[in-house]
């Protein structure tokens, strides 16, 4: 299983003249499993303009991973760690209808990743 959060501060209040900026803190943890245990801590700075129902945005932001698995052989227990930080880069456009929310994105860390997403909100 994995848990994990995130909490969205706005620094700088969007206004129809100014840009909206925010930061955004997450953290998340794998458990259940006995020999591997891995957490991800992630800051990242979003910069924001809303055109009507048109929101583009772009985030630029820095993820620390810290992993630890435990490796049984002849009944010699090797302990492997491994620590690593992760540049992300993020550009979006999110699409305000009058209830569904359409958000379409692509980010760029160790890979690319492309995502839609569709929510429903007032």
């Amino acid at each position: 299983k994995i848990y994990g959060g995130a909490i969205d501060i706005p620094i700088i209040r969007g206004t129809l003249a100014s840009p909206e900026l925010a930061l955004r803190g997450s953290y998340s943890a794998l458990t259940g499993v006995d020999v591997f245990k891995e957490k991800t801590y992630g800051l990242e700075a979003f910069l924001s303009k809303g055109f009507g129902p048109l929101m583009p945005y772009v985030a630029y932001g820095r993820m620390r991973t810290s992993a630890t698995g435990k490796l049984t052989v002849s009944g010699q227990t090797t302990t492997l760690r491994d620590r690593g930080n992760l540049n992300r880069y993020t550009v979006g456009l999110r699409l305000s209808l009058f209830i569904p929310k359409i958000v379409v994105e692509a980010t760029q860390a160790q890979v690319r990743s492309y995502a839609a997403k569709v929510s429903i909100g007032f």
